[in-house]
């Protein structure tokens, strides 16, 4: 009996010290571990554009029976802190990131790292205020747009954008704008008379996602009416003048064989062309006005351009092309004595 209390005795303390010395030796390992970069602020991102660079090897001494534990947990989470910087890129001194780590990594020293350095881009928010743009795009208005707020109710010009440091650097002076093109947005829209819709602003400034305050509007437009076109061949063209004009005056154009006549293109709705083309209620005409200024350049050449009288609803499509004339002194028989 004395002697199994013996051999027990021996056991334990064999396994006492094996532990003892296990606790006690140090041993040197390579690791395979997982990066994860924070940010000390936290109003800074890190950013890094190859993800494969977060997986790298550490060779690491330790206690043995703690190495042998961060063995078999491999691949090892090893968050790394960056210091409050500014934004821009930066390379990350691995050895001394991991040496200040917390974690399985703060139990054992960190000899080398491969690769040494991971590249990072460190970046911030800025806000600013932009201008809005209104693109009418192929839409066509009658009078102005106008972009007001949502609540308020009260015109707006500029919207408050929230965007990457890095991003606004990038951007051009021209692109820094917040820009709503409307045709897709009221391209269904009623036309021919005052509309007014809340549309969202999109939050992309010159190719980059942004934040937007605020991010809706109110718009207040009117779109035009769909006009056709019609081209009328000769529209005939009077001159209005005083009786004394007419009485001491002749008109003499320019051209001999041009007949005070003018071919003009009009816009309406379909059904107002129509009335023109059979009502003589809607027929065209065109009117030059001579005043008593005209007569004191009696005898030269001048261009006139016609007024013309146009229907409810009837544009023309086109300024009036002017008609070269002047007035000649009507010659007066003498008196019979």
């Amino acid at each position: 009996m004395q002697q199994l209390r013996l051999v027990s005795l021996s056991a334990v303390l064999a396994l006492l010290i094996w532990v003892v010395a296990d606790y006690s030796l140090t041993d040197t390992a390579k690791l395979q571990l997982r990066l994860e970069p924070n940010a000390a602020s936290h109003d800074m991102r890190v950013i890094v554009d190859d993800l494969t660079l977060l997986n790298c090897e550490a060779v690491v001494t330790g206690k043995r029976a703690v190495v042998n534990a961060l063995r078999v947990k491999q691949p090892i989470l090893a968050t790394i802190s960056v210091g409050v910087r500014s934004s821009g890129n930066t390379q990350l001194d691995l050895v001394e990131s991991l040496r200040h780590t917390s974690g399985d990594l703060a139990q054992v020293i960190v000899q080398e790292v491969d690769p040494p350095t991971l590249p990072v881009r460190v970046d911030r928010d800025k806000t600013v205020m932009m201008p809005l743009e209104v693109r009418p795009g192929s839409l066509e208005y009658e009078g102005p747009i106008v972009v007001k707020t949502t609540d308020t109710r009260v015109p707006i010009s500029e919207v408050t954008v929230t965007i990457s440091e890095l991003e606004y650097e990038q951007l051009a002076p021209e692109d820094r704008r917040v820009v709503l093109n409307l045709d897709n947005l009221l391209g269904t829209s009623q036309r021919g008379v005052p509309s007014e819709d809340i549309v969202p602003l999109p939050n992309i400034v010159g190719g980059y996602t942004v934040h937007l305050n605020p991010d809706a509007v109110l718009i207040e437009y009117q779109l035009a009416e769909q006009l056709q076109e019609m081209t009328i061949s000769a529209v005939p063209i009077k001159i209005e003048a005083s009786p004394d004009i007419f009485n001491s005056y002749r008109v003499e154009v320019r051209d001999a064989g041009t007949i005070l006549t003018q071919p003009v293109t009009i816009r309406a709705r379909a059904e107002v062309l129509d009335r023109v083309r059979n009502d003589d209620d809607y027929r065209i005409t065109g009117v030059i006005e001579l005043t008593a200024a005209d007569k004191d350049t009696s005898g030269q050449y001048r261009e006139f351009t016609p007024r013309f009288n146009l229907p409810p609803g009837v544009k023309l499509a086109s300024a009036p092309e002017p008609i070269e004339f002047r007035l000649v002194p009507v010659e007066t028989e003498p008196a019979t004595p």
